[in-house]
């Protein structure tokens, strides 16, 4: 889709050059009196097809096929600074770029036949418009001023329909999301909705948004919206059932996780978060139950192993608990917490030395590991060798 859209892009580009080549011939404007042209090395009007205050050392074309990459450059999530390495590095600069790219976009508009333009012509055109405001987002100085105000002008002329404008703005939210700019996602997932309130997917994320700034009643009120629309996103009642779980909310957050597994049941991640729930209710058999159906699913959870040992030596299954970290281990050998926790378990079992060899092992990986230390020495001691 993307590689149809660049094509049209510089075939448009490309044809917007000829034409100023053979007809756009702006007028020098006048000198005041007494007042000498600067010698600024700007491309005449008529040659290379230039524009009036471009540098001769660019034609319009290299023009364009710079403005490309950079524009592709914003769409892959290039910051300010990004935008501004670019430029230093092509010699390019930003008061040059914006005239150009305001001429261009002037050319484009003016007496153009749009109402006979195809479908396809529309949607890059659409898609020019959106990396335009991506520009004047991360740009400076003029040329951010100018790609703002040349991308909403395409839009007055290529409006899109409001399932478009709600797709739009969901775009521009996911982009704000992967870099972390929770607060404008939220305002632009809000925008979204305000187009297609029933879009499932811009209420899903807005509460991943919502989550990941500590707002965990507005998180779990956003999935719900979105399960009122499509009560089958296992990922929602998972991410419902996380935000619950930091409320403290916990026989609730079961409650979601169960919706979760009914639509995904061999999801182990969720069984392995089902399973942290119960654990700090103190029912520590129903969660090693959720954590072995994560193991059931993927035997080489590292986490899954130490949690369900911790468990067992609640119950004071000792010996299995020590099972259960030696499986830990098996994934994660340098894993120093279940080193140390194995020890603990040995020493309950009157295994001195083999405890001891457990917290060597702890501090081998973590030689400033303070408990495991104070229980090497005090084992130490029981032997007699301290």
């Amino acid at each position: 889709m993307f590689g149809k859209i660049w094509r049209f892009l510089k075939q448009l580009i490309q044809r917007v050059f000829r034409t100023f080549s053979q007809d756009f011939n702006p007028p020098w404007p006048p000198l005041a009196k007494g007042e000498k042209q600067e010698e600024t090395n700007l491309a005449s009007p008529l040659s290379k097809g230039g524009l009036r205050g471009v540098p001769q050392t660019l034609t319009d074309a290299e023009y364009g096929a710079k403005f490309m990459e950079l524009l592709a450059g914003v769409n892959q999530g290039w910051g300010r600074g990004d935008v501004a390495e670019f430029l230093l590095a092509k010699r390019i600069k930003n008061g040059d770029l914006a005239a150009w790219l305001r001429r261009f976009v002037a050319r484009l508009l003016e007496g153009a036949q749009w109402s006979t333009v195809s479908a396809d012509a529309v949607v890059s055109l659409q898609e020019l418009a959106r990396r335009l405001e991506l520009l004047g987002r991360v740009a400076i100085g003029e040329l951010a001023e100018v790609a703002g105000n040349v991308g909403r002008e395409i839009w007055v002329v290529f409006p899109l329909s409001s399932d478009g404008e709600a797709e739009e703005w969901k775009k521009r939210g996911d982009e704000q999301c992967m870099k972390g700019d929770f607060e404008y996602a939220i305002a632009s997932y809000d925008k979204a909705l305000e187009f297609k309130s029933d879009l499932h997917e811009a209420w899903y994320i807005r509460g991943l948004a919502l989550g990941n700034l500590g707002r965990f009643e507005e998180a779990i009120a956003s999935c719900d919206k979105a399960l009122e629309i499509k009560p089958d996103l296992h990922e929602v009642w998972n991410n419902r059932g996380l935000a619950l779980n930091d409320l403290g909310r916990f026989e609730e957050a079961i409650a979601s996780y169960d919706n979760a597994l009914k639509f995904k049941p061999d999801k182990h991640e969720v069984w392995y978060i089902r399973g942290l729930a119960p654990y700090n209710l103190g029912r520590r058999e129903e969660a090693i139950a959720s954590w072995d159906k994560a193991l059931e699913f993927k035997p080489d959870l590292h986490e899954v192993w130490y949690n369900r040992g911790n468990a067992l030596g609640n119950l004071g299954r000792l010996e299995n608990e020590i099972a259960s970290y030696d499986k830990a281990l098996e994934f994660k050998p340098d894993y120093h917490e279940a080193w140390y926790n194995r020890g603990v378990a040995l020493g309950d079992l009157g295994r001195i030395e083999d405890a001891i060899a457990s917290y060597d092992k702890a501090l081998k990986f973590k030689p400033d590991f303070h408990l495991a230390s104070k229980n090497r020495t005090i084992a130490l001691k029981k032997l007699g060798i301290v």
